[in-house]
């Protein structure tokens, strides 16, 4: 047999294989056995490179880490549910999509497990997985296709040629969820708080060989483009979805009418304690895609399908003892200690207590006997307190916060006017590696694969104690080449990344301080206004007061935090190393900008640069941009995939610029 016959065999036999073990859970062979088909593909593929293809099992992970992530534009938009409580709501719901309608009798439903993780869009052309993406925020999500491509229960390749349009939820599972804390323990790492937010920031990790190595998974709930294919009901393009090879969740149930989904919604409660995933509550579709097609869209939902949610899980249990935690901004945050007690499928030992204030309404104590709900079915709160439990000849003290910063010493304030404390010095250890992500993120320095993971990395190895060491990372180059995930490229992309961002905009580098009350766009006024960051930092209260939009409060804020020494200290650290930001700008009326005046919107994919690279080009220029087309939107720039927004252009006679005449006309 040739090795490229072989090479085809192989990979037949190893997607077989994972859709038995990964989509059916019905293993027919030993992962001994698994293992040596794999160990064969890969080597004839390395001694036959000229064979490799995308949709090998073998290229489920890609070596190099991405930069950034893609921009996607989903078309339709992923919306979000409108959430149901009771039975009389289910029944209001019915009658108004009935009325919206025009139909009349019972539709059948299926009521599937709101599983609670990340939800994807995937598109297979020819059979063969094209892309994968987040929902972002419905209409703009980001390209995850190659961290996608490492979860083995979602295929490469389909069982049929198709083009088609997919979306589904990834999670982690309760036992993938015990298994990566006990690895984390052994490590000596931090363990992960609950299954859905380390499967999203799973996803969402520049460096697919992350996702990788986290036990995810993925159930399929909706075929975009079942028109396509004659699909008459739901359940039918669930079963088409399994029969092409992807994973449909086995817990969802057919409901004959409203009644039965409302039967099925009473018992889930108590069943959901026995699934092997994190589900939040139900989604109720109507069956007959008819329907679908026949209800449409409200503004920010499908009329079709809606969410059944249930009331937040209670405990009771005991506080002994109450923490504070200090934020990026140095905002204070006092944390209840408890006693374990077990809601909803996990065990809670710390509610959050918001602030001061809510303490005093809660007049809550050490030793009180309280119950605990999780917020939101996952962020644990106090909402009471049994005070008939206290000793009253020996009551509980109460408790008083601190004026010094537990984490490093520095004075704390309490926000004028606010229910806030906290520390201002930029310096607090406490802050520290939060502010490090926030300098380095995209809407301040955006230092490229620079993360939340290099950032804890880099504090815990004593390379990074202040946002400034950060100019100072090269240093340690040949000791970050040892670390594991690390390597020579992989330092070089860092170390130019870092170079990269000294050429940003003072506006950035004020962002990036983290500045209480100061973000992108305040900072944009903020170094137009006064024109360097020493007419800044010397300029008194009443100036800053002046500038439109600033106000009494965020003038005080901006004040104090260039008064504070070791503020001042980083940020001397911060123009030895060469930023531009330190540069004086030459003050330009903008109405002398070509732009001026001039309102943009951007749609698709452009390719020669991010989107939000064109926006900086636009408003450097006087231009402004919007998310939404309007009567008063001069130009829509269009890159692939464009969504609606080009069709309510053309609606509104709105110019139309492709990205090339774009680049020549405005982004030059």
């Amino acid at each position: 047999m040739s090795a490229k016959n072989r090479i085809d065999e192989l990979r037949k036999i190893i997607e077989h294989h994972d859709y038995l073990y990964y989509v059916l859970d019905k293993p027919e062979i030993t992962d001994q056995e698994y293992d040596r088909f794999y160990r064969e593909l890969d080597r004839l593929e390395k001694e036959n490179p000229e064979y490799v293809s995308s949709d090998s099992p073998t290229q489920r992970v890609r070596g190099e880490p991405l930069k950034e992530f893609a921009e996607v534009i989903h078309d339709p938009p992923m919306y979000s549910l409108d959430n149901l409580v009771s039975e009389s709501e289910l029944i209001e719901w019915e009658e108004r999509v009935k009325r919206v309608t025009g139909e009349d009798g019972d539709w059948d439903y299926v009521v599937e497990p709101k599983v609670d993780g990340l939800a994807i869009e995937i598109v297979y052309e020819n059979g063969i997985l094209k892309s994968g993406s987040t929902r972002g925020d419905g209409v703009r999500g980001e390209d995850i296709t190659f961290n996608i491509k490492t979860i083995r229960s979602i295929p490469i390749r389909l069982k049929k040629s198709l083009n088609i349009k997919i979306r589904g939820e990834t999670f982690m599972p309760w036992e993938g969820f015990r298994l990566l804390n006990d690895r984390q323990r052994k490590k000596g790492l931090k363990e992960f708080q609950n299954p859905r937010n380390v499967a999203a920031g799973s996803l969402r990790q520049l460096d697919p060989k992350i996702a990788s190595d986290r036990p995810l998974d993925c159930f399929f709930h909706s075929l975009v483009n079942y028109r396509d294919f004659k699909i008459s009901t739901h359940l039918d393009a669930l079963k088409f979805m399994r029969d092409i090879g992807l994973k449909t969740n086995p817990d969802n149930q057919h409901a004959k009418n409203i009644k039965s989904v409302y039967e099925i919604a009473s018992k889930f409660p108590q069943r959901r304690e026995g699934l092997p995933y994190m589900a939040d509550g139900l989604v109720i579709k109507i069956n007959p895609l008819s329907i679908w097609d026949s209800a449409g869209f409200t503004a920010k939902a499908p009329r079709f399908c809606a969410a059944y949610k249930y009331p937040a899980e209670q405990g009771i249990t005991e506080i002994i003892d109450i923490q504070l935690n200090v934020g990026r901004t140095g905002i204070i945050s006092p944390t209840a200690v408890m006693k374990p007690v077990r809601i909803g499928g996990t065990t809670i030992q710390k509610a959050t207590l918001y602030n001061m204030d809510q303490i005093r309404r809660l007049d809550v104590r050490i030793g009180d006997e309280v119950v605990v709900e999780k917020g939101g079915d996952v962020i644990p709160k106090i909402v009471e307190v049994h005070y008939e439990k206290r000793d009253h000849k020996h009551p509980p003290h109460e408790f008083k916060m601190v004026d010094k910063c537990p984490a490093c010493g520095s004075k704390v304030v309490k926000d004028e006017d606010g229910v806030f404390y906290r520390c201002v010095s930029m310096s607090c250890p406490a802050q520290l590696v939060r502010r490090i992500e926030y300098f380095v993120s995209r809407g301040a320095m955006r230092i490229d694969g620079f993360g939340e993971r290099y950032a804890q990395i880099f504090f815990d190895c004593g390379f990074i104690k202040d946002i400034a060491d950060i100019y100072d990372l090269h240093k340690h180059s040949d000791e970050i080449e040892q670390m594991e995930g690390f390597g020579p490229k992989a330092v070089d992309n860092l170390l130019n990344a870092i170079g990269e961002s000294k050429e940003n905009p003072l506006s950035r580098l004020l962002n990036g301080l983290g500045i209480n009350g100061v973000g992108e766009e305040m900072a944009k006024t903020l170094a137009s206004e006064f024109g360097s960051l020493d007419n800044l930092m010397s300029a008194s209260i009443d100036e800053i007061n002046s500038v439109f939009g600033v106000g009494e409060i965020l003038a005080k804020n901006i004040h104090e935090f260039f008064r504070d020494e070791r503020n001042k200290k980083t940020i001397e650290r911060l123009r030895e190393a060469g930023l531009k930001a330190f540069e004086k700008i030459k003050k330009t009326d903008i109405r002398s900008k070509p732009l001026a005046g001039l309102k943009f919107v951007i749609t698709g994919t452009l390719a020669s640069m991010s989107r939000d690279q064109a926006k900086e080009i636009i408003e450097q220029k006087g231009g402004s941009v919007s998310g939404s087309v309007s009567a008063k939107t001069d130009w829509l720039i269009v890159g692939e995939n464009p969504g609606s927004k080009i069709d309510k252009a053309k609606a509104l006679g709105v110019k139309i610029a492709e990205e090339e005449e774009a680049i020549k006309k405005f982004l030059s």
